[in-house]
């Protein structure tokens, strides 16, 4: 895998199979920053059973310690950012990283992207392992799951997603984050 890598300002168009990715899930601190997208087309011969590129992302994300800044998935024959997070590390790179959880690691950042005319969801996570990241600083590569006894998912308030059948929506696998808000009084608006 590639780790600390920065990927900018790139145009993919007319792609076929996943465009954007990080391969096995041992990759971490690679950036992602405003790149497009287009027209991510399905591939007809899988290299592998395991592979998924029949079903592509524009971005496809198999571990969350990577930043994705002001990006844009626009017109896949799958989804727009698939956060496909397996239970181990995959690949050459399993050996190099064992014990590893990519479905328990924290995002370390979303912002800024978007997604739209994608066929299946804007934004989707794995259906087998979910994503159930831990709170904890120290649980990077842990292996242990979760437990209320000495961390909690994140964030403090996780919500459902809720399901929409357009490109621009969200598959529901998982409970995502839901950013803490600040309430303004009438009087502070």
């Amino acid at each position: 895998g590639t780790d600390a890598l920065l990927v900018e300002d790139n145009v993919a168009y007319n792609t076929f199979g996943h465009c954007f990715t990080v391969e096995d899930g041992g990759e971490v601190d690679n950036v992602f920053r405003h790149n497009l997208g287009a027209l991510t087309k399905k591939v007809h011969t899988l290299i592998s059973k395991d592979e998924t590129d029949d079903e592509p992302s524009t971005y496809w994300i198999s571990n969350p310690q990577n930043s994705f800044e002001n990006n844009v998935a626009a017109g896949s024959e799958g989804t727009g950012y698939w956060f496909e997070l397996r239970t181990r590390v995959r690949g050459p790179s399993g050996p190099l990283h064992p014990g590893v959880n990519p479905s328990r690691l924290p995002l370390q950042r979303f912002v800024g992207n978007v997604a739209h005319s994608n066929r299946f969801s804007g934004l989707s996570t794995y259906p087998g392992a979910g994503y159930n990241p831990c709170k904890r600083s120290d649980t990077r590569w842990s292996a242990a799951p979760c437990s209320a006894s000495h961390h909690s998912p994140v964030p403090d308030h996780p919500r459902p997603v809720a399901c929409c059948r357009r490109g621009s929506g969200v598959r529901r696998h998982a409970v995502l984050p839901q950013p803490r808000r600040r309430h303004l009084s009438a009087q502070q608006r």
